[in-house]
This record gives structure tokens, sequence and C-alpha cells, in this order.
């Protein structure tokens, strides 16, 4: 070991595979610790990657479909979609606050750790009890969880779609919920003597709703959301016929009207807009730390995502930001760099970023990270399954450990559907976090390690501890 400010930074061999882990040696004779990448993902609506991501259990059991939106997100259920938002302008104020001069941070103080998020819900008033839902043209990249230690709740090969369609939600009415030019679109397709006077959207949550130009204004404490006035046509034998069509607002309960009629024995489409103007046009934001590639050139990045979870309750509710938010997010894309293969959700109750990757002769990608979890997903056969914490961290001021911090090692399989191994090592003290000043110089550097295989697939990790018993052999 080597000793600095009373920082130890360990070398740490593990056996192949991490089974039957044991401790081999733990020598420090000098200590290179790779570049992290920074990179700032830009938000899934504004970079194109809109979709609705199946639930196979790994969120609220009343959730089908899940699709992240500028801000927040939406969540599909069989008879309503519940929208949730954070307040951009707190969240931006957070991630910002790293970047300040000691002076700037004294002279504005700390921001509040407690960002206010907003649901509403959009109800089906009197829709049919079980609609007939279904996912269409299905995105090449899936999605897999692992969070929290309980298997059963982790999700594997998670389809992500580009269409949902809702059929006979109302007789003889169906959605089709899509995204076109990076705008969600809820369509009702009005079969020939269907009834379009059954469509009744309820709204639940908001704080005030009202018709404004002719479209209609959703407000909630963080945002202002606006359904553009809707459109509606026919496709006749003589082409297509446009209809012309309002928003009617009772309280809050929103229909349609068609004051000059349309013709009853033609499919009629209703097509409204939503636009999310929230009040910075910020959004929450998701960091890299690191990336690799492997022997066939395919590329990994490593980072931390702020996850907008399903909200119990509609109305504005307060979430703590600094904590139990950030989750490890790994990404495969293949050797351009142009197309995602998978993402990998790795997580527990707590605060988690990764250090480092590295891929091995296998394919199987080994991930070292730090984790303030009590519930990190470990596998059977691990060297600790046990969280040792610590004492109270600030990373930064969005990224807090309050119940100190361990080293997390994880191997994941090659389509990165399986966690095959996965294990915390750590002692009484913060493990795996750079504290000293003399270590800290550029973005990421309070979690700097490395982890590194060698051609038998042994494990080599190089992090830190303040540990007095981190576990030696």
């Amino acid at each position: 070991m080597y000793a600095l400010d009373n920082t130890i930074l360990p070398f740490l061999f593990f056996k192949k595979k991490l089974k039957n882990i044991s401790l081999i040696i733990i020598i420090l004779l000098n200590v290179i610790l790779s570049n992290n990448v920074f990179a700032h993902k830009k938000d899934s609506l504004r970079s194109g990657n809109f979709s609705f991501i199946e639930n196979k259990g790994q969120w609220n059991q009343a959730v089908l479909f899940k699709a992240e939106l500028e801000g927040g997100a939406i969540f599909l259920e069989k008879n309503r979609f519940t929208l949730t938002f954070g307040d951009s302008e707190a969240i931006r104020k957070l991630n910002s606050f790293k970047y300040k001069t000691e002076e700037e941070k004294k002279q504005k103080g700390l921001p509040d750790k407690n960002v206010t998020f907003h649901a509403y819900r959009m109800n089906f008033k009197g829709c049919n009890s079980n609609p007939k839902i279904s996912s269409t043209n299905p995105k090449p990249e899936y999605n897999n969880y692992f969070i929290g230690n309980a298997p059963s709740k982790w999700a594997s090969n998670v389809n992500k779609y580009k269409n949902i369609k809702y059929e006979n939600i109302y007789n003889g009415i169906d959605i089709d919920v899509y995204e076109k030019n990076f705008l969600l679109k809820y369509d009702f397709i009005v079969s020939p003597g269907a009834n379009p006077n059954d469509i009744i959207i309820e709204y639940e949550g908001i704080e005030k709703l009202k018709l404004e130009n002719e479209n209609l204004i959703i407000i909630t404490s963080v945002n202002r959301i606006i359904e553009v006035k809707p459109q509606a046509w026919q496709n006749t034998p003589e082409g297509k016929k446009e209809i012309e069509c309002n928003f009617k607002l009772r309280k809050n309960k929103l229909s349609f009207s068609f004051p000059n009629g349309y013709d009853k024995k033609h499919t009629l489409i209703i097509d409204p807009v939503l636009i999310f103007a929230s009040y910075s046009g910020s959004t929450a934001d998701n960091w890299g730390y690191t990336a690799t590639y492997d022997n066939q050139g395919f590329l990994y990045a490593g980072g931390n995502v702020f996850a907008v979870g399903y909200p119990l309750t509609t109305g504005a509710y307060q979430t703590n930001f600094a904590g139990g938010n950030c989750d490890i997010a790994i990404s495969k894309y293949d050797t351009t760099g142009s197309f995602l293969i998978y993402s990998t959700y790795l997580g527990g109750n707590g605060t988690e970023v990764p250090n480092s990757l590295i891929v091995s002769s296998t394919n199987e990608l080994f991930i070292l990270g730090t984790s303030g979890s009590s519930n990190y997903p470990t596998t059977v056969s691990a060297y600790d399954q046990t969280f040792n914490g610590g004492t109270n961290y600030t990373l930064t001021y969005v990224l807090q450990y309050p119940q100190g911090s361990d080293i997390v090692i994880s191997r994941l399989s090659a389509d990165g559907t399986n966690l095959l191994s996965s294990t915390y090592v750590g002692g009484s003290g913060n493990d795996g976090l750079n504290t000293p000043w003399p270590l800290k110089h550029n973005y990421a550097d309070e979690v700097r390690g490395e982890i590194m295989i060698d051609k038998n697939d042994n494990i080599y990790i190089v992090s830190s501890t303040q540990s007095s018993d981190f576990p030696i052999t």
C-alpha cells in the first residue's frame, strides 16, 4: 500500500472471474491512473433517441411502457398516461454548482438539494377496462436493468419501440402513441360508426388548465405544457379531407368538437401534439466518466444517469437530487460509434459512479466503480455481498455518499444481459474516493481508479481507501 495524506491507494489482484475471489497481493509501486472521458449526453428528445421502453418488472407494475421526455418522463398505463417533470432550473443550478469558484460559492451560497418534481395524469374517462395494447417498430438496441440486490427485480433484453397502440380504448376507437419531429404525439383513430364524443381525458394533479388561442395550456409547479389545437382528417375516395376540430374543456375534462361535422362512413383521425415548454429549457444531466473498447472495435461508455422514477401520487413532490437518484449507465456502440447496441443500468439506493472499464478476451465487460448503496447488485459467489460503508462524504454537491462508500467490481456478459459477477470491496472507512486535495485536479478526479486484466483474465484494480481494516492478505 501507498499512503498519501492518510489515504491509502491499494493495488488489488483478483483471481479470474470474481468467483471465490481471493486477495492475492496488495502492493503499490507506482500509480498510473487513466483519464476518464467527460461527455455530456444530450436529452433523448433532442438527440432523436425517443423510444418507449417496455416494463419487464424493473418499474412499478402499473407501468406498461416508459419514455424519457425533456426534463421528465411519461409512463403509459392501461387506462391512462402519467407524466412527471423536474424543476429544470433547480437541477441546472445543482449541476453547475461544482464548476463555480470558491469565491462564487461563498457569494451565492449553496443551492437547495431538494428539487421539486410534478406529476400529473391523463385519465381516459369511461374507457374500456381492458384495451389491447401492443408495440410496433422495435429499435435494434435494448436495455438491461440491475438495480438493487434482488435478482427478481432485474430485467434483461428490455425492448424499445417507436410506436404503441391502444386498440378499442373506447368502442371502435384506438390510440396510436409515437414520436414525430421530436414531439410526443397520440392520435385517436375513430372507426366508421364510432362516437368521438366518447373520448374524455380527465386531467389529475395539474395546477391550472385552460384554453388559450385554441390550444390547451397545462400548468404545473415546474413547467408549462402546450397541447396544440388538434388537426383532424379523413381519407376518402377523393383524397385526404381536413376536418375542423377544436378542444372542448369543462373543468378538468377535455374532449373534442367538430363544428362542421364529418363523414361518419370514413375513419376519422384526431391528432393533438404535446409541446413541453420548461421554464429554463434545460434538462437533467447524464455525465460520462470512462470508456473502453474490445478486440472487435466495439465501443463502451460508462457514466451516471439521474433516473426519473414512477410517481405514486400526483401534484408537486420533493426529491433529494443529491443522492439515491444516480446509477451507473453502460452503453455499447458499434465500431463506428453511430449505433447503440445496448444500455445497462447498475445501481442501488445510493449514489453510484463508474471509474474504469475493461473488456476481457471473451468480450465480457468489467466495471470498477464507487457505490454508496446498501443494496448494490451483487452475485451469490461474490467476494463480499455486504456494504461496509464509511463516513458522510460529498463528491460534488450533487453526488453525495451520506453512508460512506465502497469499491464495487461488476462483470457483464458479452451481450450485457447477465450480471455474471458483482462484489463490494472495502472496510469501515470510505473506499473508492480520492479525498485528499493533491489528487483532485481535473473532472472526476474524486473517483479516479483503474481496472485491468491479464491474458488469463485475472483482475487488477487500483483505487483509494481510508479504511484501516481494508481487506488484505
